[in-house]
């Protein structure tokens, strides 16, 4: 972004220009507006500066000296652009390229084209503008200029070109190239604010303690240059890095350093985002009151400060976080006005990004009131503003694995019903014939032949009682089965979800190549849990099958900062199991074990052992314990117990009334020497009685 700096440099050049074959009144005129063009770009005052490039543009058109009024329509065009006034901005610097072009003047010719570019890049349809051309003519004319700080300049537009793109790679590459020349050159201003690019880049790559790096190296220069005004965006990036780092309390002290800045200059904008930053790290302390009442004041600060300043995101963000502290309240009405709220700025700013959180966001309110097709359709939304290219017919599976869970609830609770009804009536009966048995055992000596025929009376209900009991035990052997059946139902929508999220971020990112992989893994695993879901049992060659993609999926979602084994002997591939056994279990581990473990070489192994009785299944992770995973969830606000775990956990439990098989469930915390904790091991014995009921 162009600033006080560029216009010190541009000043300086434009001096050196001499207003030749022209009169003296002129030259000195012309002099003085450039100094005082310079004056107010330095203070900041772009008004002025606009007011007198103008009068600088008549000026030189009274003296008919197209150079000077190529100077000064380059400059007007980039007070216009600091005013946000971009129409008026590539006006100008479309006339300025025009006399440069004319003059054939190489360096105006590529300071124009620069700041151009600069000015296309910042418009909403900015693919629609000639960069490409523009680009093109700055290679040619940056390479026969020769000239060491336009060079520069050229690699820091290329820089933000690829940044505009969504080409990170390319952008830091340029980047890098233009902070090596500054460096060279000992321009201290410009190298502190490649070193804020480029920690904005490795940032969007979720490389946080680089970005880190980046962000201080260049906060230190610009005190240095006694610039403090230029550090509250660094540092406020500092504070969002620390935050994804899980270091609340730097990145809490971070937000409050920008925040102090952007109050001491009065910078309204700045002070909004630090205030709705500082209202989302204390909302993660939420077991605190105390953290709960200032993350209000600071939401309630940004509020206001956004309804002044009409801005949209913070509106956006400002919303949906008032709607989830409603949401965990249980208060739906109010968290419902705030999401529609949130939603209605985000249509209003046309930002991909805002849509898709508003729209997520109404996805849980719908998942609160237990709207299915509301969270259907908001998350359909999000993802066709992140240019999903999901199949909707996985949609439509799991909506109909939904409907088909439901649907086998309410046919085990009718099935529960009809047992219940029988039951009583079978009581009501036996109350029944003892009250005739009472009755004629006291006519027993009056008559011998009433007495036996109670007896047979008797006999007769026994008989009757024994045939409902078995009739009870059969019935309930049907109502596991069908238990059965309804969670396998509800672990494939479950299982769905997390492989869609881990596909998230790629999208989000535009990394279309990386997308196309995993989505090619992800069909081939929703084909294997589609075609697995209709078995009661698969092999552990087809289960072992599932988590291989499974793991290579969520390897690509945590950057290959993990690894995993998979060891099954041949001679056990086709002991059988239920579908997605293991699954949660490995999830888990990756989430709670070593999700949050700084270690660098973080791993899972699954094997399996036994023999053709028994099978033993483990799964054994490096992270960071159970009990340090505990805090970490309760940090995060997830202190829930996991739905596979629990879902599979019951279906164990079913599978010994509904199959008769034994089936057990060890974990083990792992620990070295010291007692420090290394890891977590999860064992699952299965009988070989499980396989006869395939």
């Amino acid at each position: 972004m162009m600033g006080r700096f560029i216009f010190q440099v541009l000043i300086s050049c434009c001096l050196s220009l001499t207003a030749q074959g022209q009169s003296e009144s002129f030259a000195v005129q012309r002099q003085a507006y450039l100094r005082k063009i310079s004056s107010a770009g330095q203070a900041g005052d772009f008004p002025l500066a606009v007011s007198t490039a103008r009068q600088g543009i008549a000026l030189s058109q009274l003296h008919n000296h197209d150079s000077s009024k190529c100077v000064f329509s380059l400059f007007a065009g980039m007070g216009y652009f600091e005013l946000s006034r971009r129409d008026s901005a590539a006006y100008f610097l479309q006339e300025a390229i025009a006399l440069a072009d004319k003059e054939q003047v190489l360096a105006l010719q590529v300071r124009a084209r620069q700041r151009l570019a600069d000015v296309y890049m910042q418009l909403e349809n900015w693919a629609a503008m000639p960069l490409s051309r523009l680009m093109e003519e700055l290679e040619v004319l940056v390479k026969n200029l020769n000239d060491a700080r336009y060079t520069a300049g050229y690699e820091l537009l290329l820089g933000n070109y690829y940044n505009k793109r969504q080409q990170t790679d390319l952008a830091i590459e340029h980047f890098l190239k233009s902070l090596e020349i500054y460096r060279s050159l000992n321009d201290k201003s410009n190298e502190a604010s490649l070193l804020n690019n480029l920690g904005g880049e490795v940032f969007a790559q979720r490389r946080w303690k680089e970005s880190i790096a980046y962000y201080q190296a260049a906060v230190s220069i610009f005190i240095k240059l006694g610039r403090e005004h230029r550090a509250i965006e660094p540092y406020l990036n500092i504070g969002k890095a620390y935050d994804q780092l899980s270091r609340q309390d730097s990145a809490r002290i971070y937000t409050e350093k920008s925040l102090a800045l952007a109050t001491r200059i009065n910078d309204k904008g700045a002070e909004a985002d630090a205030h709705v930053q500082l209202a989302r790290i204390l909302k993660k302390d939420s077991l605190q009151e105390e953290s709960k009442r200032q993350s209000a004041q600071h939401l309630q600060k940004s509020s206001e400060l956004s309804n002044d300043l009409g801005s949209l995101e913070n509106k956006v963000f400002i919303n949906i976080q008032l709607g989830d502290a409603a949401l965990n309240a249980k208060k739906l009405q109010e968290a419902n006005r705030y999401f529609s709220q949130a939603l209605a700025f985000a249509k209003q700013s046309q930002q991909k990004s805002l849509l898709v959180e508003a729209y997520k966001a109404n996805a849980r309110y719908y998942k609160a009131v237990g709207q299915a097709a509301g969270v259907f359709t908001s998350l359909s939304e999000a993802w066709n503003y992140q240019d999903s290219i999901y199949d909707q017919n996985i949609l439509r599976t799991a909506a109909e694995l939904e409907t088909k869970y439901q649907t086998q609830l309410k046919e085990q609770q009718i099935v529960q019903l009809k047992f219940d009804n029988e039951l009583n009536q079978i009581e009501q009966e036996k109350k029944r014939q003892l009250l005739v048995f009472v009755m004629i055992g006291s006519l027993l000596l009056v008559a011998l032949v009433a007495g036996i025929i109670i007896y047979a009376r008797d006999v007769q209900s026994r008989k009757k009682v024994m045939l409902k009991e078995r009739e009870l035990f059969e019935l309930n052997t049907r109502i596991a089965e069908t238990r059965q059946i309804a969670l396998r139902a509800q672990m494939n929508p479950h299982f769905i979800f997390n492989c869609m999220a881990a596909a998230d971020g790629f999208i989000l990112k535009n990394e279309r190549h990386k997308a196309s992989d995993l989505l090619t893994r992800f069909a081939k695993m929703v084909r294997q849990v589609l075609e697995n879901s209709e078995h009661a049992l698969i092999t552990l060659e087809q289960e072992f099958s599932c988590l291989e993609v499974f793991l290579s999926i969520e390897q690509m979602r945590f950057q290959q900062s993990f690894s995993y084994t998979i060891q099954v002997p041949d001679a056990l591939l086709d002991f059988q199991v239920p579908p997605l056994l293991f699954q949660p279990f490995v999830e888990n581990a990756l989430i709670h074990g070593i999700g949050p473990s700084l270690l660098p070489d973080r791993k899972i192994e699954i094997s399996a052992e036994g023999t053709l009785e028994q099978v033993m299944v483990r799964i054994k992770d490096n992270g960071i314990g159970r009990a340090a995973a505990a805090n970490h969830k309760l940090l995060d606000g997830r202190g829930h117990q996991s739905m596979g775990i629990r879902i599979t956990t019951e279906r164990l439990n079913l599978l010994k009334s509904s199959h008769g098989v034994f089936a057990r469930l060890e974990i083990a915390d792992l620990s070295d020497a010291a007692g420090n904790a290394t890891g977590t091991e999860i064992i699952i014995f299965l009988e070989r009685a499980l396989a006869a009921t395939a």
